[in-house]
């Protein structure tokens, strides 16, 4: 299919007889597995159409019909329409034999069909012979029509009826599995499956969920063929689209575990209600990963994204999530799914980091806000001290909140907490307030809102410190002091702090709350 895609859409017209000549040969010896894309066969078709390509069409089509692919009736009716229009009597015999495949194949054609087409081989001046072959076949459709209307889809839909009201989802299963390994053509699947999927959405309350018994029942056996794994998955695309517009993320979940636990593949599918030109596997695995992260599956996502997707792709989904957390109150949730991207090297956007571990701080959860930044320097988020010859210098992004400042203040002194402590004369603890944020220059006013935030952050630490403005550097950036002696209280007091969080590496903290700030 790869191959008859590629070739359908070049402007070359050899490009598009050899897609032709690649469809033929392969589907003449194979029959359509789980890759067959119908609507790569109707663009192969409406591209044929549209050169006048009409004998090429019709070998396709045989062939489709051959295999039960069949194609709406309009379809045929617009090929015989073409035909008469171009004048082409030499295709008249394809065309019977083509409608001939199509009624055997069990496509559906009505009085009101049969009386055009034959309205079109007239005007083509078809011999009274091949006349008399296309009305033996118009019999031979009606008749079965009205066979296949009262004992094939009456007693379906029946059937389906009574497993629903029954809620006997066991023997729903079995029948899907009998249709499956039945004669019926692909559409036919597709909109028995439809149903079905319709049947199982009834009651969004039930319990269990009734998919679960109908999943059960189809995989019980020792094999599972292909067509059967890919019309369930299509089922439980649909299912999992209508819980997730109903946020009905608990029985979204268990969907897809079962799923999961049955090795049935979903991502790649699209749903059975409609929208089937839209390219829906980015959705898919989106409305899949969502399911996982509001039901606390963090690992669940991440298993569900990688290979699916690229990086880039499932950070936007990871960082919606994020943003949906911060912006309900969930911090704690927040919280773990940071933790958890920073750890699986998943980019984090910086402005949801800053805004959760301001939250954070601003709530007394001053712990998970320390974590969070100590776990964020270690990869890059935010800039370690330096060490020059005469002090130690902690170079502070404008852009920061007062709490993230607060932090890195507390982390430049207990970082330094032994020299401080065991020098008679400590260096000078520098802090350098960044003008640049991503090398891009800012106002003055904003430069200087960043520098009362940082004035301010001398007032939020347990005990108080003593923060100056000294000077200006070559490069324009306001250049503050710490007074030693109010470093050497905070260290005294803090001393605990220094230790547990900021000496040691990162481990999850606790639900419990430090009570020096």
């Amino acid at each position: 299919m790869g191959v008859v895609q590629n070739f359908s859409r070049s402007m070359n017209p050899s490009h598009l007889q050899r897609a032709v000549a690649v469809f033929v040969s392969y589907y003449q010896k194979c029959s359509p597995g789980i890759h067959f894309c119908l609507e790569e066969l109707k663009f192969l078709l409406k591209a044929l159409f549209s050169r006048g390509f009409v004998k090429d069409l019709l070998d396709v089509l045989r062939v489709s019909t051959f295999r039960k692919i069949l194609l709406p009736p309009e379809f045929v009716l617009s090929l015989f329409e073409y035909v008469r229009l171009s004048g082409f009597h030499v295709l008249t015999a394809d065309l019977i034999n083509v409608t001939s495949l199509c009624v055997d194949a069990g496509l559906v054609f009505t009085v009101e069909h049969f009386v055009h087409m034959k309205y079109c081989l007239e005007s083509l001046k078809t011999a009274s012979q091949q006349i008399n072959l296309f009305q033996a076949i118009k019999h031979r459709a009606l008749n079965s029509n009205v066979c296949n209307i009262k004992t094939g889809l009456l007693h379906i839909f029946t059937e389906v009826e009574r497993c629903k009201e029954q809620e006997d989802w066991a023997s729903l299963g079995h029948m899907f599995c009998d249709l499956c390994l039945s004669s019926c053509s692909l559409p036919e699947l597709h909109h028995f499956s439809s149903i079905i999927s319709r049947a199982l959405l009834t009651d969004q309350t039930a319990a269990p969920l009734p998919f679960i018994p109908f999943v059960h029942a189809v995989c019980q056996g020792s094999t599972t063929s292909e067509v059967i794994k890919n019309f369930l998955g299509h089922i439980g695309v649909c299912l999992m689209f209508e819980y997730y517009k109903s946020q009905h993320w608990k029985k979204g979940r268990m969907l897809l575990d079962v799923l999961n636990e049955q090795k049935v593949s979903y991502v790649k599918l699209k749903t059975l209600f409609g929208n089937e030109e839209a390219p829906l596997l980015c959705w898919t695995v989106s409305i899949a990963a969502e399911v996982f992260l509001n039901t606390g599956s963090l690992e669940g996502t991440f298993d569900l994204l990688k290979d699916t997707l690229d990086v880039s792709q499932y950070s936007k989904i990871f960082n919606q999530h994020l943003k949906s957390c911060i912006e309900k109150q969930s911090l704690t949730m927040a919280f773990s799914t940071i933790d958890f991207m920073i750890m699986k090297d998943i980019l984090v956007n910086r402005s949801l980091l800053q805004s959760l571990i301001h939250k954070l701080g601003r709530q007394n959860i001053w712990r998970k806000a320390r974590f969070l930044y100590k776990h964020a320097m270690s990869v890059g988020y935010y800039p370690v001290a330096q060490v020059n010859e005469n002090c130690k210098v902690l170079p502070i992004p404008h852009t920061l909140t007062e709490i993230e400042m607060t932090i890195a203040i507390e982390m430049f002194m207990a970082t330094n907490a032994s020299d401080i402590w065991g020098e008679t004369q400590p260096s000078q603890l520098q802090i350098v307030l960044k003008r640049k944020a991503d090398m891009e220059l800012i106002s003055e006013e904003c430069y200087n809102a960043a520098g009362n935030r940082l004035l301010s952050t001398a007032q939020i630490a347990n005990p108080k410190l003593v923060i100056k403005y000294t000077t200006v550097n070559l490069s324009q950036e306001q250049v503050f002091t710490l007074e030693p002696r109010s470093v050497s209280k905070w260290l005294n007091q803090n001393i605990k702090l220094t230790t547990e969080i900021w000496q040691q590496p990162s481990q999850k903290p606790g639900t419990g709350n430090c009570p020096s700030s």
